[in-house]
């Protein structure tokens, strides 16, 4: 059986390499991603984001992000187990979204981005040489990592 002018196998073989080029395609785009091990923050973003976290977040997290009976650590082991393999853009919108827990979302993009740079400073993820933006395209393509 002809279908515009191709026969019906020829049809299933192209559509298998389409799908072969797709598959390859998306192989490659996970393993070119940006994870948080290529330097994605400034030190002087995390030093923003240290100066905010003393005021917005030390009362419930700790002076350090450690933990308390209040608010869960963004630092350390637990952490990484949590939010290894999961994009900082999810981070980003969990801080943005709600917190600080006595006014949720009240934090702005360049807060919160901040704030993001000083939590991955204290799990002693690399700098860079730029700041890491707030657009949630880029963040989404940037994967928390172990080290």
């Amino acid at each position: 059986m002809k279908r515009y002018g191709v026969k019906a196998g020829a049809g299933v073989l192209v559509g298998a390499l389409a799908l072969g080029v797709v598959s390859a395609a998306r192989s490659s785009f996970a393993q070119d991603g940006k994870s948080t091990m290529d330097g994605v923050y400034t030190d002087a973003q995390a030093t923003r984001g240290a100066e905010l976290s003393t005021k917005q977040c030390a009362v419930c997290h700790g002076d350090m992000l450690q933990g308390t009976d209040i608010g869960p650590g963004l630092q350390g082991k637990n952490f990484k187990l949590t939010w290894s393999g999961r994009s900082l853009y999810e981070l980003f919108d969990k801080i943005k979204a709600t917190m600080p827990a006595n006014a949720p979302g009240d934090l702005t993009p360049a807060q919160t981005t901040d704030l993001v740079a000083f939590i991955l400073k204290l799990n002693e993820y690399p700098t860079g040489s730029a700041d890491m933006g707030n657009e949630k395209a880029a963040l989404e393509g940037i994967k928390l990592r172990e080290k």
